[in-house]
């Protein structure tokens, strides 16, 4: 695509003042979303599905919230409860390294 599409620029005014950032929680969200798929395959449950569905819906929600301060604030409360437990395998893998 060029860069000065008419797509594109449609697409950048459209986002202009949109959250539009990938932080910790959508990532979190994104990853158990996939997770939940991929065990779905296996245990042929269609409530599995169901709330990988929402849980992508609920990211891409965060994703064009023109909220940012409260995402914001919702991502930092995330980060909050994610980082004690996260924070001992980040120290055994630079250990590791």
């Amino acid at each position: 695509m060029k860069p000065n599409s008419k797509l594109l620029q449609r697409l950048r005014s459209w986002m202009r003042g949109r959250y539009g950032q990938n932080d910790t929680l959508n990532r979190f969200l994104n990853n158990l979303a996939l997770l939940l798929i991929v065990i779905s395959f296996f245990i042929r449950t269609g409530w599995l599905l169901l709330i990988a569905v929402i849980l992508i819906g609920i990211s891409y929600w965060r994703l064009f919230s023109k909220k940012i301060y409260q995402q914001v604030a919702i991502n930092r409360g995330f980060q909050r409860f994610w980082s004690p437990i996260v924070r001992p395998f980040s120290r055994l893998k630079y250990q590791v390294k």
